[in-house]
This record gives structure tokens, C-alpha cells and sequence, in this order.
């Protein structure tokens, strides 16, 4: 008796037409299978629809983002390059808080040269480390770079032009995937005199950050070896390609 009350009364598409209904249900299955009402526009089974867009929308899904912060969680970096700050630094920031690089820079810089903070530091001074800890750290460092000798060399080097870049608050940065992309497409070689290069390379920054408008962007980074490094300096880059004569 409850199962022929709750059930759905049988109409004819027809009918539905007369009756202006959306739908309508003939208790007979579909070519998949379905009993269930049907559109009266198209008379097409309105469960095989559901399931239609159903698939569709999976099939569209795109992944979800990773965002730069996840990438450098996962590759164990201390910084990552996101957004600008509301000061309007570049958008290097500490994995760890998610804070700007040059603003806490600054904000270090303003702080311990305050009076008191200076009188506290020197009377307090640093805590020693312990000795047993930092002989166990420092031989974990140096049987990592035993085992991985040119990403412990990629590493040094990247690590050295960050802190040099966030000294003179010089805007960018970059990874050691940047540097073997900039060392593939240059084929191995230096950028001045062409010399095959080994793991002695240089990372040298075209407009030096002691320059105006030099940054620590990719895009102010080439790889030469340390001869033509050295001899470059912080010269201006068209000054030191006409030295070489290459420019007029």
C-alpha cells in the first residue's frame, strides 16, 4: 500500500506537453537501464543526464595548484618567491612565516642599532652552541656533499648570491634548476670566451648588484668560468664586451 502511494504517477510525453510539465515518467527503463523520469523536451532519461555531467566534470577537473611555497617546502628551501610585500619588496619571503626577506632585513638592522639592544647583545652575548651537536651537524654536512658533490658545489654558489643580494637588498632570486637551464642553454660554456666549463664555473651577475639596476633575477644571470669572472668584475657589461672586442 506505502509502495503505491510514494509511487510515481505514469504519464505519456504527450501528456506532459498538454500539461506543460518539465518532466515525465513511463516506468520503463532506458537503454542503459535506468527507470526514471524523463526530460519532455528531448525525452532523454534524466538519471543518464546526472551521470553525464557527472563524468564530464571529473574529466575536466583540473589538479589542484601547487603553490611556490609547496614547491619550496618540498625541495627544502628556507625561502620562496611569491607575492610583493605591501612596501613593495620583491616577493622573496622565509618559508617559515611567509614573511618578506628584505623587510625583516631591515627591520633586524634598525633594531640592533638601538642602544639598548646593542648594551643587551654585548652583555648577554650569544649562547654557545653545543659542542656535540655541531660536530654531529657538521659531519652530516659534509658526508651529504661527499655523496652529492656537484648539487652540494650548485648549492654554495646559489646560497652565496642570495645572501650577498638580500645584503644590498638587490630585488630577485634564483634556484639551482635556474642555473643548469642557464648552463644547458649556453651548452656548457662561458659566456665571454666560449671555454668548455666543469664544476669550477662562475655564476656571474650581467650588471653587478654593486651596480644601479643590477638584481639577482634569472634574467641578470650567466654562467662563466673564473677567469673571465675575475677579469669582469663589476665592470659594465657593454664596457667589458667592447674591452674584449666585440662592441665598437
Amino acid at each position: 500500500m506505502a509502495d503505491d502511494e510514494t509511487r510515481r504517477p505514469i504519464i505519456s510525453r504527450k501528456e506532459a506537453r498538454l500539461l506543460g510539465l518539465k518532466r515525465y515518467f513511463v516506468d520503463r527503463p532506458c537503454p542503459h537501464g535506468h527507470v526514471s523520469e524523463r526530460y519532455t523536451s528531448k525525452a532523454t532519461c534524466c538519471e543518464c543526464v546526472s551521470l553525464g555531467a557527472a563524468k564530464r566534470a571529473a574529466a575536466n577537473r583540473k589538479p589542484p595548484r601547487k603553490s611556490p611555497r609547496d614547491e619550496a617546502i618540498k625541495q627544502g628551501s628556507i625561502y620562496y618567491y611569491g607575492r610583493e610585500c605591501v612596501h613593495g619588496h620583491d616577493g622573496l619571503r622565509f618559508v617559515k612565516g611567509r614573511h618578506c626577506v628584505y623587510c625583516a632585513r631591515l627591520l633586524h638592522q634598525k633594531r640592533v642599532k638601538r642602544p639598548e639592544v646593542k648594551e643587551q647583545r654585548r652583555v648577554q652575548g650569544r649562547k654557545p652552541a653545543d659542542e656535540e651537536y655541531r660536530q654531529r651537524a657538521q659531519e652530516r654536512t659534509r658526508q651529504w656533499a661527499l655523496d652529492h658533490p656537484e648539487r652540494a658545489k650548485h648549492n654554495a654558489r646559489v646560497s652565496g648570491h642570495r645572501r650577498r643580494a638580500i645584503e644590498k637588498l638587490a630585488p630577485g632570486s634564483f634556484t639551482t634548476d635556474d642555473i643548469a637551464s642557464i648552463l644547458r642553454m649556453q651548452g656548457r660554456k662561458c659566456a665571454y670566451c666560449r671555454r668548455k666549463l666543469g664544476l669550477d664555473y662562475h655564476i656571474d651577475h650581467i650588471i653587478a648588484l654593486s651596480r644601479p639596476g643590477g638584481s639577482n633575477h634569472r634574467s641578470n644571470i650567466q654562467i662563466t668560468c673564473a677567469k673571465c669572472n675575475l677579469a669582469k668584475g663589476a665592470r659594465d657589461p657593454i664596457d667589458y664586451a667592447r674591452a674584449l672586442g666585440r662592441l665598437l
